[in-house]
């Protein structure tokens, strides 16, 4: 059996992951993924539960965030989604919280480096 390099193994990883977000963006193209510092993270309705650090919706993704990654703490919460104001009770971040809780796919859209991913592969 062919050995491959690390660099040829990183190459087929990139490219069959391009491939399952083609593909997620014909079944599912209002799924958002998230850029986070370390890693990728899929909000699917259909397919969250396919993918590593997949969600089906935006609130598990938020508790996941909160919970799971920064142990409790929603100030860490609020600076990582971009309110590292002045504030130290993040009045801002909560009033986004209110005005956004019908909607919070919107919010970490507007409040994390994220987009739909059919807008990435719009073909």
């Amino acid at each position: 059996m062919e050995q491959f390099t690390k660099q040829q193994l990183k190459e087929v990883k990139y490219q069959q992951d391009q491939k399952a977000m083609q593909e997620l963006a014909k079944d599912d193209p209002d799924a958002i993924i998230v850029y986070l510092p370390k890693e990728e993270a899929i909000i699917s309705n259909y397919y969250g539960d396919d993918f590593d650090y997949g969600f089906q919706t935006a609130q598990q993704f938020i508790n996941w965030r909160l919970n799971d990654c920064l142990n409790g703490d929603l100030n860490a919460l609020a600076d990582e989604m971009g309110y590292d104001t002045i504030s130290p009770n993040h009045q801002d971040f909560l009033a986004d919280i209110r005005e956004y809780h019908d909607d919070l796919e919107q919010f970490v859209l507007d409040s994390y480096s994220s987009e739909r991913v059919g807008d990435l592969y719009d073909e």
